[in-house]
């Protein structure tokens, strides 16, 4: 994965310094990533994989891996919006059906 800060990055660590952590979070969130073709499949079919997965068993490790995916894929400026809030939105409306389900039977 290239970002548009890759080069003041690189400049800035060229002696061999470690990136400090800031600065990690910085270039992953603060600008624009650039996923392979095959990449954006990837986490496309992992997202959809993941959103049918999650109707057979519910797990906190399923919900968070599904999420990591949706963000990732919220990073590129290849994702159109609308995509990114349909995966959220679906990804919500399971959580709060399962909630409302632990609730009844636990409540």
């Amino acid at each position: 994965m290239t970002t548009n800060s890759n080069d003041w990055f690189n400049k800035k660590y060229s002696d061999g310094s470690k990136p400090t952590q800031q600065d990690r979070i910085h270039l992953l969130m603060h600008e624009s990533v650039q996923y392979s073709d095959r990449q954006l499949r990837g986490f496309r079919d992992s997202i959809r994989q993941g959103l049918h997965d999650l109707r057979a068993e519910c797990t906190p490790a399923k919900i968070v891996r599904l999420y990591a995916h949706i963000t990732a894929l919220n990073l590129s400026n290849q994702v159109m919006e609308e995509e990114i809030v349909g995966y959220s939105r679906q990804l919500e409306i399971f959580i709060r059906q399962r909630c409302s389900e632990f609730s009844t039977n636990f409540g």
